[in-house]
């Protein structure tokens, strides 16, 4: 009788220990496994999905397993020295397998860019040309999940940099994290030029699907706006590739965190030259798709299909053009951080103290330790290769023609 009066159950929530177990387990065991078959290359496509698939669970795994060691701290079932060790050693795995699912990314993206858009391995950025017919081939689809990928990829290796400088107990963490946080910062600036390259090559294929609608209808002035699109980039080619060259090379430099090559004037010069050419394109999208969305409405609904397509369209460039803004102060962020490390307070230069708008991983309980038992960072020292993947801009088709 008194089961008829009880109330609904509450699911019980898995205990923290065993969450923290579990997951800490899952994280580790993905980057033994990923480790040893890393130093093989592989063109398969599927074994790539298959690796991008597992590298998204262990970073979930490690986020898991932070939250667990966070609610434990709260209910203080676990004294801070603890909490202390415990964090240090999910975050190095965590960067580990940060580092393993940026190799994975960079690794499908070179696969398509060669096998999918006729890229030639190796080839300067300056003379890639992506073939119109080429990219009429491409669906949108497997570059948004590559998107999404380094977008895990770049918020994981994030959480790791807030949480060494803001420890979860305010103890000290591990001298080996915090001497690699310069690869980190390093590893964070290729996934931003990865990134700009994905979102270019979404731009074209969505471009060049509303260039074949239009012509079908017959909408000349749709057509004339997608070529203003393309000669913003032939005119300003050889000039924003010299200083989209510049901006990425920056946050290879903080990897030594001893010199720099760009005053902070010059980067601010270079910085101004490829914001602007965003601004540019933002500017000559937006009167594309009012153009567009006025022209599809007078056709009524023979061209309501149209839509979609302008719209993937407008969202590709919005988000292209946060890529390039992002990578820019992502650049002047890490000037500021090899200028500080290398000048003194009476040299160091005035605008090392300018405010920058800074990326965030999201929420995170704050995180780090004293002593610990770290796992092998070594897999994430190693340089990224700025030249194996080039920026959108510089990756763009510019075909004569549609």
């Amino acid at each position: 009788m008194a089961a008829l009066f009880a109330g609904p159950s509450v699911p019980q929530r898995p205990d923290p220990f065993e969450v923290l177990s579990r997951a800490s387990s899952r994280l580790r065991r993905f980057n033994d496994l990923t480790k040893e078959l890393a130093p093989t290359e592989t063109s398969d496509i599927r074994v790539l999905e298959a690796r991008l698939r597992s590298g998204t669970s262990a970073i979930e795994s490690g986020r898991q397993a932070l939250q667990a060691l966070a609610e434990l701290k709260i209910q203080k079932r676990m004294p801070l020295a603890g909490i202390a060790e415990h964090e240090n050693y999910v975050v190095s795995h965590l960067a580990v397998a940060a580092s393993l699912h940026y190799g994975s990314c960079e690794q499908m993206l070179e696969r398509k860019l060669i096998k999918e858009l006729g890229r030639v391995p190796n080839q300067r950025a300056e003379l890639v040309v992506l073939s119109a017919d080429a990219i009429r081939q491409q669906q949108p689809e497997p570059w948004l999940a590559l998107r999404a990928h380094l977008l895990d990829a770049l918020a994981a290796m994030e959480e790791v940099c807030q949480r060494v400088k803001s420890p979860m107990t305010g103890l000290r963490p591990s001298d080996a994290l915090r001497n690699n946080l310069p690869v980190a910062r390093a590893m964070m600036g290729s996934c931003h030029e990865r990134m700009q390259t994905v979102r270019g090559i979404l731009v074209e294929i969505h471009s060049k699907k509303l260039y074949d609608q239009a012509y079908q209808y017959g909408l000349f002035e749709v057509i004339d706006r997608l070529r203003e699109l393309e000669e913003i980039d032939s005119l300003r080619h050889a000039e924003v590739g010299e200083a989209l060259r510049h901006v990425v090379e920056v946050h290879l430099e903080c990897m030594s965190s001893t010199g720099h090559s760009l005053t902070p004037e010059r980067l601010a010069m270079y910085k101004s030259v490829v914001v602007d050419y965003a601004e540019m394109r933002g500017r000559a999208g937006m009167q594309l798709c009012v153009d567009a969305a006025a022209l599809i409405e007078e056709g009524g609904h023979a061209r309501d299909h149209l839509w979609a397509t302008m719209l993937d369209l407008a969202q590709a460039l919005t988000d292209q053009r946060q890529a390039i803004v992002d990578m820019c102060q992502f650049a002047v962020q890490d000037r500021q951080l090899i200028g500080a490390a290398v000048a003194s307070p009476e040299q160091r230069p005035a605008s090392l103290t300018t405010s920058v708008p800074t990326t965030s991983a999201g929420k995170s309980s704050r995180s780090r330790k004293t002593r610990t038992r770290t796992p092998d960072v070594s897999s994430w020292r190693q340089r990224p290769r700025s030249g194996s993947s080039m920026s959108a801009a510089l990756r763009k088709s510019r075909p004569t023609r549609y």
